[in-house]
């Protein structure tokens, strides 16, 4: 389990839904606070988990790379 804060526009915030929708990743996350919240599966291998935060950190480029820093 882990949290992650941001400071991103709210636009942002619904782009990266949209990106980890389509990286089919689930997770928590609320641009009205900012957080991000883990919580993978206790059943998953070490390289899946690597795998599934590099795809966060995709999608978070993909999503808040576009607004050029924090709000």
């Amino acid at each position: 389990l882990g949290a992650l804060e941001l400071e991103a526009p709210l636009p942002a915030w619904s782009r990266l839904a949209d990106e980890l929708a389509t990286r089919k990743l689930s997770l928590h996350n609320d641009g009205k606070r900012g957080t991000c919240i883990f919580a993978p599966p206790l059943c998953i291998t070490e390289d899946e988990l690597v795998l599934g935060l590099r795809s966060f950190g995709d999608a978070a480029v993909a999503a808040f790379g576009a607004f050029g820093g924090p709000a």
